[in-house]
């Protein structure tokens, strides 16, 4: 067998699989939402149950998770203060696509050259 033919074949096999794991994970994050629904409803964050000799079950965590309601009020305080730490390290890739296609360079950044292949 072809190297092509070989990638080829791996490749169909692997997104086949993909599409399996995709529906799976749908189903998996749907549940997870239904039993978090049901131990906030229940007021409780522990929930068991007994298959024979077995007991399984989930214990609901609860976090806090940033979420930005200001940007422009964010920049500014990042401005002023230097935390730049709030913020992660990544370039958004089309916009730098984009301006490199108007003629512009970005201080600080490169071109790297990157070859990878698709079927036809």
């Amino acid at each position: 067998m072809s190297t092509l033919s070989e990638y080829l074949n791996i490749r169909q096999a692997r997104l086949d699989l993909q599409k399996q794991v995709d529906v799976m994970d749908q189903k998996e994050k749907q549940l997870k939402a239904d039993l978090v629904d049901q131990l906030r409803a229940a007021g409780i964050v522990k929930m068991t149950e007994t298959h024979g000799d077995l007991t399984v079950g989930v214990k609901m965590l609860q976090t806090d998770e940033p979420n930005v309601d200001n940007w422009s009020e964010l920049i500014q305080h990042i401005k002023a203060t230097g935390e730049i730490d709030l913020l992660q390290k990544r370039l958004t890739p089309n916009a730098v696509k984009q301006r490199w296609e108007e003629g512009n360079t970005i201080p600080g950044v490169s071109k790297v050259v990157k070859y990878d292949i698709k079927p036809l």
